[in-house]
């Protein structure tokens, strides 16, 4: 990871964030491709892939304390990064801005309700129905393994 300015520079692979961690930040794609995950009994299900202009840990918003899920760019990603405690000001800077991020978000919650009510495992609308295969689940699984290893440290 490579900082300058408020964006943030990744090379394909890195975690931007970690399910359970404090989430206090949200994030908007400059550009790249980050693909979302969850952990759910012991398998990694995908839950969306971000693509430019779209935007992760928005839950900060809502007071959220920890991430309930996990980021990790696909390939070279720019994300711009806003802590929660400037993210006010920001609203009244530019309330189109923050018209998009509600819209989004309701947008969704009706997603994850659909998904919740067809009893699947995850929202083919979202993640392109893309499933993971064994040896992708598992190098994902590595990436995660090798970031919270360095953030214990």
């Amino acid at each position: 990871m490579n900082s300058n300015n408020d964006s943030i520079n990744f090379e394909g692979g890195e975690v931007i964030y970690c399910e359970g961690e404090k989430a206090d930040d949200l994030f908007i794609l400059e550009s790249g491709q980050v693909i979302v995950v969850k952990e759910i009994e012991k398998r990694l299900v995908p839950i969306a892939i971000a693509n430019e202009k779209d935007f992760l840990g928005e839950m900060c918003l809502f007071g959220e304390n920890l991430r309930s899920e996990t980021a990790i760019t696909i390939g070279p990603t720019r994300l711009i990064k806003l802590k929660q405690a400037d993210l006010s000001g920001q609203v009244n800077l530019c309330p189109d801005w923050a018209n998009q991020v509600l819209m989004t978000i309701a947008e969704r919650l009706g997603h994850a309700n659909n998904t919740i009510r067809d009893h699947k495992i995850f929202d083919e609308r979202l993640c392109g129905g893309k499933i993971l295969g064994a040896q992708e689940e598992n190098e994902l699984k590595a990436i995660i393994k090798a970031y919270k290893e360095k953030m214990d440290d």
